[in-house]
């Protein structure tokens, strides 16, 4: 099993440095990542500026796979058409990027809210209508999309929200025949009971996005620094027979700059722990 991580983890260190994209999958090799997911939310200078084509098959050099993303998800109200159309057309160019990195799957949000007067088939039906357009395009470059599960309700929230529960993933997964990609700290927020989650999911789960919290905030912490019982959820891979990459979203935005690298290394040292604790292939 490949250990993995989300490259906006390099956002600061590119910006300070002027790196390209070979340079950031280079760096990450060394602290000891096996393949990376590649963050197209944050503005990446070489894949948005003209001939990014060329950055991306240098990129392909750096013996690291690109082998799953996340798209944007900055999403426009539906009023708002002209940022619409531009979020749109971002997320098919995203598309286009992970074709072109050889990216086996793109994680993408329902763009769903928590609602008072919660109507699944409403939601369901708003949700479906939303991917449908980015079902297709990905289906024409020939990379597969990956459902996110969302984050429950907060305190000061109302109602429900869709795609917070496994059920409702894979309700969504199965209309488009796509993929699941698990966040475990949404799960845990959400008070969803993770292994058997990961059980109902089955061979729908392409992905993870592992983070850790205290079941009230999103904070994308560690594994073992929150509330999590990861012990469970590792064998529940294992059960499953989970063969993506193990990946990590942990937020460092707030971490020192001469901490990061220790930090970065730890976080891959702690996904080898996890591996073998986990009995995971």
């Amino acid at each position: 099993m490949k250990i993995s991580t989300t490259t906006q983890a390099a956002a600061r260190k590119a910006k300070r440095e002027q790196m390209t994209l070979y340079d950031e999958a280079v760096w990450f090799r060394s602290l000891g990542f096996t393949s990376l997911d590649l963050d197209l939310m944050s503005p990446i200078r070489c894949i948005r500026k003209p001939g990014w084509e060329s950055f991306a098959d240098e990129a392909l050099k750096a013996d690291i796979p690109f082998t799953t993303a996340h798209l944007p998800f900055d999403y426009p109200p539906k009023y708002d058409i002209k940022n619409r159309e531009r979020f749109m057309l971002r997320t098919y160019h995203a598309l286009d990027v992970c074709k072109r990195l050889g990216v086996k799957w793109a994680v993408i949000h329902p763009h769903t809210k928590a609602t008072e007067d919660y109507d699944e088939e409403n939601e369901f039906k708003n949700t479906v209508e939303f991917l449908e357009p980015f079902m297709e395009y990905a289906a024409i470059t020939g990379v597969g999309l990956a459902v996110e599960n969302m984050l429950g309700p907060k305190d000061v929230e109302p109602g429900h929200r869709f795609c917070s529960t496994a059920d409702e993933v894979i309700r969504v997964a199965d209309h488009f025949s796509s993929g699941i990609c698990w966040d475990t700290g949404h799960a845990n927020i959400s008070g969803i009971d993770q292994p058997k989650a990961i059980m109902m999911i089955g061979k729908r789960l392409k992905t993870l996005h592992i983070n850790d919290n205290f079941g009230t905030d999103d904070l994308h912490i560690a594994p073992y620094t929150g509330l999590i019982s990861w012990s469970g959820f590792l064998k529940a891979l294992k059960d499953n027979n989970y063969s993506g990459d193990l990946n990590f979203e942990v937020n460092i935005k707030n971490m020192p700059f001469p901490l990061l690298e220790t930090y970065l290394k730890h976080l891959s040292e702690t996904g080898r722990f996890m591996i073998t604790e986990g009995e995971l292939q």
